[in-house]
């Protein structure tokens, strides 16, 4: 969750960046098909290419691609860095394209999720405001997240609940998330999943925005992974609805 600004007019244009934001930052969208990240790491090298679309109102961003390298080492713990290249269309017509701003982040899986323990994690990340600010594809500023994350596998599904802090290192606005997710194998290699989110600007219950997805990943081969993801709001500050579609390829490398 990035901060929101605080004029209404501006407030939905920047829910839709935000959510683009998340859904491209490393800490979450490279983790699977969901906002929620697992408490999951993994050795070794993998990248992920996707493609995202999101509108809030008469507001639609695209991400053709975002692109994200993730370094998982000492098996508790992952590096990742991740942007894209983005389409800002307005309404009256306007278009504006630009890069997102640059996502830095550090997991450490503090304990592994199983039938008996609960798996926790933390993720705290940085987004520099490297993005186009004309095409309202940057924070403006420097932002810092700091997601933890909580996990159990029961019977052939697994929970994630996750909690987040962000607050905008220059003006200090703050903001917070809470989401849960929920993922069920249907074969050796298709799993569905669905979650929740509600996030806010702290001390601003009007800029409250809760929203659900669905997602579906497909694993033909331990070194790729292609997944999917649809999402609406049913709660939106300013009365702007937001959908969002997402498309994504990972590839690990031996």
């Amino acid at each position: 969750m990035h901060r929101l600004p605080e004029t209404d007019a501006r407030r939905g244009n920047a829910m839709a960046v935000a959510l683009l934001s998340a859904s491209t930052a490393c800490g979450t969208a490279f983790a699977g098909p969901f906002e929620v990240g697992d408490t999951d790491t993994e050795d070794g090298w993998s990248l992920e290419v996707e493609s995202v679309r999101v509108r809030s109102g008469d507001h639609v961003s695209r991400t053709h691609p975002a692109i994200g390298l993730t370094w998982g080492f000492g098996e508790r713990f992952e590096l990742s860095l991740g942007s894209g290249y983005g389409i800002s269309a307005f309404d009256k017509g306007q278009r504006r394209h630009g890069a997102h701003d640059l996502e830095l982040a550090f997991k450490w899986a503090l304990r592994e999720a199983s039938d008996a323990a609960m798996g926790i994690a933390i993720e705290p990340g940085v987004s520099l405001p490297t993005g186009d600010r004309d095409a309202g594809l940057s924070e403006d500023e420097a932002v810092l997240d700091v997601p933890v994350r909580f996990s159990r596998t029961v019977g052939q599904g697994s929970w994630t609940g996750q909690a987040a802090w962000s607050r905008a290192m220059r003006s200090h606005e703050t903001a917070w998330s809470v989401g849960v997710s929920y993922e069920r194998p249907l074969t050796r290699t298709l799993t569905l999943g669905a979650e929740a989110i509600h996030e806010q600007v702290a001390d601003d219950a009007a800029s409250a925005l809760q929203r659900g997805n669905l997602g579906v990943s497909w694993t033909p081969h331990h070194q790729w992974e292609v997944s999917g993801r649809v999402g609406r709001s049913w709660r939106h500050a300013a009365g702007e609805r937001q959908t969002s579609f997402r498309f994504g390829i990972e590839y690990r490398f031996d």
